[in-house]
């Protein structure tokens, strides 16, 4: 009975955060980047709190005392009797450079992930959790150039900015027959919107109109991520462990509505209003990688390598120009002494990473990449087993040739890996 009472509370509380990363995900617009308009948004940077310090290393990633949602084969590494809440918040600058020379800061925070992991009896174990799957956010101002239209009409401004994105709720479980193996398997509920809008001003005109043009898309769909993960033993501390993902979205169905409105010296008139124009079934590519991380006793490193063919990629009624994505990550952890008692900092948890993306969009018939490095502390309390994080990242993507965009962007995570005995029956009271 008090099992199941413990595993109530569990879920009331992840219910709270989620309830709360939610709310706080509608407040705030977690991302400005004139390329987050292409296709979904931007992706969420993958990988929990250990593997964020990693370089996003996570698919090989297995540790007893901290969740790894990106392969659910992670969920059965726990011990049978402990619960882990796995909690993290995310800041990010980015400064925006044209090749006019031009600059632009923006700044935003979000709540990066919340998720649960306990164990299911001695072979499986059980994760569920919130988390942010794409993110928009983007605000351009140009200017009409057509000579003829200047001369009839005047002055023409256009705006065009868009925010939202795509949440994702997952369930997932898995199943370890014996030591050295496990497979899991998650199933992902995807919801959000996006919302682009479109402004036309023509400034003091007496017959033109002000023109507000806003199409919204709420996105529903289901997908399901399974994986594996092998250890091959050397010794006591030392073994090499192996893991691969296939990421698939098979339902992710859209529907657009739209909102037009005139603006006529002053007086607004709403031509639509939440009107449903239409649904569509949006063609979400297959994603699969794999990886491999090796563990020692004061030192630990690893690599990933994720691909995905959006060539086919079909959004907003139209074929998306976008093409062969892929993703290279490398990361190493250095532990001065995992069991020293008497100097804190010896126990500390150093990481260090770097990763390199060609991303889908291809913009003015050029691809995109980002790059970057990655730095991360886990700082153990509770007799090792919780660990508070930090994790930074610096990057670059896009560049300043054919009329792109540069970005350098700084993220700084927080977050925070509880584990505890929760499931124990008590001897004394």
């Amino acid at each position: 009975m008090k099992c199941w009472i413990a595993i109530f509370r569990s879920l009331l509380l992840l219910g709270c955060f989620a309830f709360y990363s939610v709310a706080a995900r509608a407040q705030v617009t977690n991302t400005s980047s004139p390329y987050s308009r292409y296709g979904l948004g931007d992706r969420e940077a993958i990988g929990y709190n250990k593997s964020l310090g990693l370089g996003g290393v996570a698919l090989a990633l297995r540790d007893k005392n901290m969740m790894n949602a990106t392969n659910p084969a992670s969920f059965s590494s726990q011990d049978s009797m402990s619960f882990i809440l796995d909690i993290a918040l995310k800041g990010r600058y980015v400064l925006s450079q044209a090749a006019n020379g031009k600059t632009h800061t923006e700044s935003a925070a979000n709540v990066h992930h919340v998720g649960m992991q306990l164990p299911m009896g001695k072979y499986f174990g059980l994760g569920m959790g919130f988390q942010p799957f794409t993110q928009m956010g983007y605000d351009v101002t140009r200017y009409e150039t057509d000579p003829k239209l200047l001369s009839q009409i005047g002055n023409i401004r256009y705006h065009h900015h868009g925010n939202g994105g795509v949440n994702e709720a997952f369930l997932g479980v898995a199943f370890k027959p014996v030591s050295n193996l496990s497979i899991g398997v998650k199933g992902r509920f995807l919801f959000g919107s996006l919302n682009y809008a479109q402004d036309m001003y023509i400034p003091n005109h007496p017959i033109y109109a002000d023109v507000r043009f806003d199409d919204r898309v709420v996105l529903r769909g289901y997908g399901v991520t399974v994986g594996g993960q092998g250890t091959i033993p050397f010794s006591e501390e030392k073994r090499l462990r192996l893991g691969a993902i296939a990421e698939f979205v098979p339902v992710l169905n859209a529907e657009h509505r739209k909102e037009v409105s005139q603006i006529y010296l002053n007086n607004n008139f709403q031509v639509a209003n939440n009107f449903l124009s239409g649904t569509e079934s949006v063609t979400y590519p297959l994603r699969y990688g794999g990886g491999m991380f090796y563990e020692g006793r004061n030192l630990s490193y690893g690599a990933d390598f994720t691909l995905q063919d959006w060539s086919s990629f079909r959004y907003r009624n139209t074929e998306q120009k976008y093409g062969l994505s892929y993703s290279a990550n490398v990361g190493l952890q250095w532990v001065p002494n995992p069991t020293d008692l008497r100097y804190y900092f010896k126990r500390v948890q150093y990481r260090f990473g770097a990763y390199y993306s060609q991303l889908p969009m291809i913009v003015n018939d050029q691809p995109l990449h980002d790059a970057g490095l990655t730095l991360g502390f886990g700082f153990p309390y509770k007799y090792f087993a919780s660990v508070f994080h930090t994790a930074f990242r610096l990057g670059m993507r896009g560049n300043t040739n054919h009329g792109l965009i540069r970005e350098f962007y700084g993220e700084f995570v927080i977050g925070v890996s509880f584990n505890d005995v929760w499931f124990v029956k008590r001897k004394y009271q």
